[in-house]
């Protein structure tokens, strides 16, 4: 597991993951800064009870949906070549090319750290996050490419959990979202956003990219 610290000027800190392909406990993923500063948790740290809904993979802010059409066999061959290990033995012998065609980002590319992020790749998908710091805000672009074309019944896109209640930092979207749920994690209850597309067939070559934007408010801390 790759993880990166990084402190903003202001003192906060910043915590996130490079994703585990799959390979790992929901728990141990944080694809999305965990921002906390003086005690304050000013976003969600990821994990709990991977079996509850609320606490699944659906709660990770990756993207994921559900293929249209059976799984392409590009995509068949790949998890097949890819290595069967996995921390926690109950996973070991999963599937990736679930039956009910769920396509999340999180299983079905493989994951490696970049300079200022990480990038995830398959025969079928290109998706690359990129982070940047700042004196008091922390921005997040996302880029997907896709390298075939690829249908959906449904697909979300630009996922956000925070806190509802937190008034000490203000996230930006730079896609508007149509699709809230509740979900759980191991620093409480918080509201995930993303953009739901039905029916939707992507291109080939079709890049897809958002952003998000972390910051925070002056009473978080002491400006000098």
């Amino acid at each position: 597991m790759t993880v990166y610290k990084e402190k903003l000027k202001c003192g906060a800190e910043v915590i996130w993951s490079v994703p585990l392909s799959g390979f790992g406990h929901v728990a141990d993923e944080q694809p999305l800064p965990y921002i906390h500063f003086n005690g304050i948790e000013l976003t969600p740290r990821y994990g709990a009870e991977e079996a509850l809904i609320p606490s699944s993979i659906q709660s990770l802010p990756l993207p994921y949906g559900k293929l249209k059409k059976n799984w392409p066999i590009q995509q068949r061959l790949f998890n097949l070549t890819r290595k069967k290990i996995n921390i926690y033995w109950r996973n070991l012998f999963k599937t990736f090319c679930r039956k009910d065609k769920m396509f999340y980002f999180l299983e079905q590319l493989q994951y490696k750290s970049i300079i200022d992020g990480f990038v995830g790749e398959s025969p079928l998908i290109k998706y690359t996050r990129k982070f940047e710091i700042g004196t008091d805000w922390v921005i997040v672009r996302d880029r997907v490419f896709f390298k075939k074309k690829m249908e959906f019944d449904y697909c979300h896109i630009s996922p956000i959990c925070f806190f509802e209640d937190c008034k000490n930092i203000d996230i930006i979207v730079s896609l508007q979202t149509n699709y809230k749920k509740e979900v759980s994690s191991s620093t409480g209850k918080a509201i995930c956003l993303s953009k739901k597309n039905e029916n939707i067939t992507f291109k080939n070559n079709e890049v897809l990219m958002w952003e998000y934007k972390y910051i925070l408010k002056d009473g978080v801390y002491e400006k000098k």
